[in-house]
């Protein structure tokens, strides 16, 4: 689910994005380095892929994630914050 998806789209705050995260058991995709402290200091969201690419095209983006997306599946079986970047993926204990 995109944000865009939601009843506020992309005006939607980071804690009703939290809530339904924990709610749906929703694994939540950012950029953002908020998730992060909101993960590390409340433990929400449920789980979360922090992408650490910096600024690439989508194209490529698209790539290092179907190029990771089963070791990334397999990885969140066992932990909840995992980082992506564009040399490979840190798991966060």
């Amino acid at each position: 689910m995109h944000t865009l998806d939601l009843e506020q789209k992309n005006a939607t705050s980071d804690a009703d994005i939290n809530d339904i995260s924990i709610r749906e058991k929703y694994i939540v995709i950012t950029k953002d380095a908020d998730f992060v402290e909101s993960f590390l200091l409340q433990d929400k969201p449920y789980k979360l892929l922090l992408v650490v690419t910096g600024n690439i095209k989508n194209a490529e983006l698209e790539k290092i994630i179907s190029q990771n997306i089963e070791q990334i599946a397999f990885l969140f079986e066992q932990h909840r914050y995992i980082e992506l970047s564009r040399t490979g993926i840190i798991v966060h204990q």
